[in-house]
């Protein structure tokens, strides 16, 4: 009941039992998310960095302590909380993308610690992916002709694109005692798209 939707190799769209993803709701840390595209509702969900996200919460049937305009269900996106220790972890991976003849890169640090006997936790992380792709496309469209089906068009298409993302995140909480604790969090993304399209037809 679950699934996504590709774009150039990479998840973009959720959709919950089977609706479409407009119809899906995507929230951070329960804050909503809107569309960054300006004519549909549909929320990219490869704008945050897999890296910047400690677990994903999906809601099949919307509860009376969510917004009532999703239909197809609720995905949470859950960002990184303060460690109960000291933490320290890195990402390094790279590839290579034969079509584009280009290297990428992806890189992510996050550090965490508790202070002042464990009451007060912060939690940094930054990430940044370089990733230069490319595809290759043919497409035909035939017609019928005087009874017979006939070549009408056909192209040759090539896709060069690089993805350059950029994540930071910060977060604090502190203990008053076991019942009640203060929290804040902050997460900063910034992502550039840049495509070439080539076409022979």
């Amino acid at each position: 009941g679950i699934n996504v939707q590709y774009d150039m190799g990479e998840a973009r769209f959720g959709q919950v039992r089977g609706t479409s993803a407009d119809m899906t709701s995507v929230t951070v840390n329960g804050n909503r998310l809107p569309s960054a595209e300006g004519d549909t509702r549909n929320v990219q969900l490869d704008l945050i960095p897999a890296d910047m996200v400690r677990t994903i919460e999906v809601n099949k049937a919307v509860t009376a302590d969510m917004d009532g305009d999703a239909i197809g269900g609720s995905i949470n996106l859950v960002t990184k909380n303060t460690p109960y220790r000291q933490t320290l972890g890195l990402t390094v991976g790279t590839g290579y993308n034969w079509i584009s003849d280009k290297m990428q890169f992806n890189g992510g640090l996050t550090w965490g610690n508790r202070f002042f006997n464990n009451r007060l936790g912060i939690m940094a992380a930054l990430s940044y992916q370089n990733a230069p792709v490319g595809a290759d496309n043919v497409e035909f469209e035939y017609i019928e002709k005087d009874g017979e089906i006939v070549l009408d068009v056909a192209e040759i298409r090539q896709y060069y694109v690089t993805r350059e993302r950029q994540s930071y995140s910060l977060a604090f909480d502190f203990d008053l005692n076991p019942n009640h604790k203060f929290y804040l969090k902050g997460l900063y993304n910034r992502r550039n798209d840049w495509e070439n399209r080539y076409r022979l037809t």
